[in-house]
């Protein structure tokens, strides 16, 4: 199968976040399976730089084989592209030049030259289009150009689309403006669980792109899969108007069985023809949607560093329990309340390893201000060995964050044999029924309990045990690409049949 996928930031972008990582994963492993795979992606390494500009040579952490940058850079210059081309691990990747580097970095509205050029030369050779994340300036050039040479559009939305999540003007603002079109050409969506399919389904219903019940819903329910109500936009962007989605579709919850109790995995929106004609659009047209997790690999986490590397770079004690947070220093990820909770949780450490995303002075005068800050350690990012130092070093992994898509660091602290707190917003109840960890709400009090039940040695070892039990059984990327292998296949099928 000929696959094009289209996201905002890949390898070895790693510092912006889950959505590069799995698309570098998804993409690889589609290779390894026998599939033509394309990506077309910026040329953003970080805040800051370029990576046409860096010859970081696996800097950031990345398991291939490291791009011969400066190489690359007098190639691009000698033939005056807008783009660059190169093989990672078996995929052909193309990284346009964004005209402005800071607002993709900074506000994700990227500004690809040559991107809609490429995509008209080449995408009449796909068989699917499978773009990453929603409002992407990327998906606005690709998706019409995609629809119009009749080849199926799949999004994963990667826990974009809430309006509360972050961004929150600059998100209505774009559905405003784009959104009605640009969601009506996905006939396909991969969710990271069944609390995103809802998601999507309220924002065609804020788009006025209402879903009527069809002879047929159903979803993945899975083991331990999420199959709470949706309620996922914020109010304040509705007009202050109540909003209820159970009366355009079934709940989530009402799962359509198959003969000996297996639940489908696939659920269908029928769309009305009140969505109107665009391109690739035409009459009455159905929605699948399938719930594809993310994944890890295990054997990266099987021989980790030993305990004190990590601890002696930082000076924290051997003898300290120490919790570590991975991810972007930004509001939405609730490394506040991880520091307020520590203030109530005497001689627990906190480790916060990321990227600044605006946060990180307000964290470090917030410790301060609860004399927790010599308990705080500020890391910066960490890939590779670095990270998994980090995971050795630890005692639990902790993540407070609001509108998790499917975390990717909570997939690899359990892969490493750590207890998991987690924030309510992470849709992650499975860790609680596995006994992997606890599922909290957002007070402080309520996680700084948590962390004082985490210095329970024997505690912190059984549920660290379920955690690596929970994401060996459920989330390992081979078994996520046979979950979406089957769904290209019956995408491609249907797309013929029809």
């Amino acid at each position: 199968m000929k696959i094009l996928h289209v996201t905002p930031h890949y390898y070895p972008a790693w510092t912006f976040g889950g959505t590069a990582r799995v698309a570098y994963e998804l993409t690889r492993g589609l290779a390894a399976r026998g599939h033509e795979v394309t990506v077309f992606t910026t040329d953003a390494l970080d805040m800051r730089r370029r990576i046409l500009e860096e010859d970081h040579h696996g800097e950031h952490g990345g398991h291939g084989e490291a791009l011969k940058l400066r190489a690359l850079r007098a190639l691009h210059a000698l033939c005056g592209k807008s783009y660059f081309r190169v093989d990672v691990e078996g995929v052909r990747v193309f990284y346009f030049r964004n005209w402005s580097h800071a607002l993709g970095a900074r506000f994700n509205f990227s500004t690809p030259r040559g991107l809609a050029e490429a995509a008209r030369e080449l995408a009449p050779g796909f068989d699917l289009v499978h773009c990453h994340e929603l409002r992407t300036v990327e998906n606005l050039l690709v998706t019409p150009i995609a629809a119009a040479a009749d080849v199926p559009l799949l999004l994963s939305p990667h826990g974009t689309i809430p309006h509360d999540t972050g961004r929150g003007v600059i998100k209505v603002g774009w559905d405003r403006l784009f959104g009605r079109r640009l969601t009506r050409r996905f006939r396909y969506v991969a969710a990271l669980t069944e609390h995103e399919a809802g998601q999507f389904r309220e924002l065609c219903a804020w788009l006025k792109l209402p879903l009527s019940p069809g002879p047929r819903f159903a979803a993945t329910r899975g083991e331990g899969l999420d199959t709470s109500p949706p309620g996922l936009l914020s109010t304040r962007w509705r007009g202050g108007e109540p909003h209820d989605s159970a009366a355009l579709a079934p709940p989530l919850h009402a799962m359509e069985r198959e003969p000996g109790g297996e639940v489908n995995s696939r659920a269908s929106f029928p769309f009305p023809p009140a969505w109107g004609k665009g391109p690739g659009i035409e009459g009455e047209q159905e929605v699948s949607v399938s719930v594809i997790p993310n994944g890890v690999h295990l054997a990266d986490f099987d021989a980790l560093p030993p305990r004190d590397v990590f601890r002696a770079r930082h000076a924290i004690p051997d003898d300290a329990p120490l919790v570590l947070f991975l991810g972007r220093l930004h509001r939405r990820k609730g490394v506040h309340i991880l520091i307020e909770a520590l203030a109530d949780a005497p001689g627990v450490w906190l480790a916060a390893a990321g990227p600044d995303a605006g946060a990180r002075g307000e964290l470090g005068a917030l410790a301060a201000r609860l004399g927790a800050a010599g308990r705080v350690v500020f890391t910066g990012f960490l890939g590779g060995a670095d990270k998994l130092a980090a995971l050795a070093a630890a005692d639990g992994f902790a993540l407070a964050a609001v509108g998790e898509g499917l975390s990717m660091a909570a997939l690899e602290a359990g892969a490493a044999g750590l207890p998991l707190l987690l924030s309510e917003g992470c849709y992650m109840p499975e860790v609680a029924e596995a006994g992997a960890g606890e599922v909290l709400s957002y007070a402080p009090a309520g996680w700084a309990a948590a962390l004082r039940r985490l210095t329970d040695a024997g505690r912190r070892a059984s549920m660290g045990r379920a955690a690596r039990r929970l994401v060996e059984a459920r989330f390992t990327w081979p078994a996520v690409l046979d979950r979406l292998e089957a769904f290209y296949e019956e995408i491609v099928n249907r797309e013929l049949r029809e």
